[in-house]
């Protein structure tokens, strides 16, 4: 009786890591998109070197915090304190509206921290 049980538990185990990787997965496609095209835009509307060198900055923090339970020191970190994780990650999605000005595209990285601490 305990076979079934056990058998049971690891199917709900695959299913959760399964789940877990395809969020993985919106959350970098949502944070490529959502500074990616206004980085795109802005260098063909002529940024300067400084303009698009703090929006890759900004990104790649965006994508470093997002993938904060692979770097040990961060995860550490926001072990426990959601409130500074949300923060964080909204002072960077702050900073990167100010730069790009993109009211349409850029706030879709504010969603991935929401979805983050939902689950």
């Amino acid at each position: 009786m305990s076979i079934p049980a056990i058998r049971s538990h690891m199917t709900d185990l695959r299913d959760a890591q399964t789940i877990g990787d395809g969020l993985i997965w919106s959350g970098i496609i949502a944070i490529l998109i959502g500074c990616g095209v206004p980085l795109g835009i802005g260098l063909a509307s002529g940024w300067s070197a400084t303009r698009v060198a703090l929006q890759l900055g900004l990104s790649s923090m965006a994508m470093l915090l997002f993938m904060h339970a692979k770097v040990p020191l961060l995860c550490r970190l926001f072990d426990r304190r959601l409130w500074l994780y949300l923060s964080v990650f909204g002072l960077i999605g702050l900073a990167l509206l100010l730069v790009s000005g993109d009211p349409y595209l850029q706030p879709i990285i504010l969603c991935v921290p929401f979805v983050t601490a939902a689950l």
